[in-house]
């Protein structure tokens, strides 16, 4: 099978904006004219030919990082998402980011070792709160697509396990966007929207010295149904505890797997020591 389709073969730099330099002025310095041993006579593999003399810096990223993206570093290689002549959109890509991205995570995907990496096709459904960067349709909000030191591909530090003590370092991916008094400040006013009166409850669930909840105790990672994609539910080891939350005006309720049902609210806080009554006891 061909790699490159004809929309993008040599005739694309005729009709492309952007158009690959090498392609524009010589062909053969990445085809051999008369024959080779790699498709479509290739002078090398993909990744060698693109990386060797051109892009060093995506080589580094690719080979050198402690986690790998076998998309870039297997097979098709850098054709897996990038044009090799032209094309209509920035940095030679086949389609809008997460559109390539889905071509693969749309399913889970098995790897070495027995992990596997879980789908994550639920930011393509209609009506979901997406996680800003996949708002802005790029998934290299967050991940290093060509390779990362930081596993997931993550571009900055993110706890990987459910609890965590907590520390301001390990928070790096959050804090490249979210202000990081969101879990520093005990008591604010306006800081959050998650607050008991002036309690942040943020810091309450995150900042621990044992047993931090991670953001995903709350939040879905990529998308939701809920606003500000509240998760519907936790994985927690092979158990699924719900987090039943219910917005209202002033604040909200959540009856989850790990506590007892419980409300906030900004403006008449609740009381956490007073007995319940009968009419907020759960059954």
């Amino acid at each position: 099978m061909h790699w490159l389709s004809p929309r993008n073969g040599p005739a694309a730099k005729d009709r492309s904006f952007w158009t690959q330099t090498v392609a524009e002025n010589d062909c053969t310095k990445c085809h051999d004219p008369h024959a080779s041993d790699y498709a479509p006579v290739l002078k090398d593999q993909p990744l060698k030919l693109c990386t060797t003399e051109c892009h060093q810096d995506i080589r580094k990223a690719a080979f050198d990082a402690k986690h790998k993206h076998k998309a870039v570093t297997q097979g098709r290689a850098c054709v897996n998402c990038h044009t090799a002549h032209g094309g209509d959109l920035t940095k030679l890509l086949k389609d809008k980011p997460i559109d390539i991205c889905m071509k693969c995570h749309n399913k889970p995907i098995e790897q070495d070792g027995g992990k596997t990496i879980a789908s994550v096709a639920e930011i393509t459904m209609p009506g979901m709160s997406l996680h800003g960067p996949l708002r802005e349709g790029s998934c290299g909000g967050c991940h290093n697509i060509h390779g990362s030191d930081i596993s997931r591909l993550l571009a900055q530090e993110y706890p990987e396990p459910f609890y965590a003590s907590f520390k301001v370092e390990s928070y790096g991916l959050c804090f490249t966007c979210h202000d990081k008094q969101l879990v520093l400040q005990e008591q604010s006013d306006a800081l959050t929207g998650f607050r008991n009166g002036s309690t942040n409850l943020h810091f309450m669930h995150v900042n621990k010295d044992s047993r931090g909840r991670t953001c995903r105790a709350c939040h879905s990672t990529h998308a939701s149904k809920q606003d500000i994609h509240i998760r519907e539910s936790v994985p927690y080891g092979s158990w699924e505890l719900p987090v039943s939350f219910t917005a209202s005006k002033t604040g909200g309720s959540c009856n989850p797997g790990c506590h007892k049902s419980l409300s906030y609210n900004r403006i008449q806080p609740v009381d956490y020591n007073a007995p319940p009554s009968k009419e907020s006891t759960t059954p």
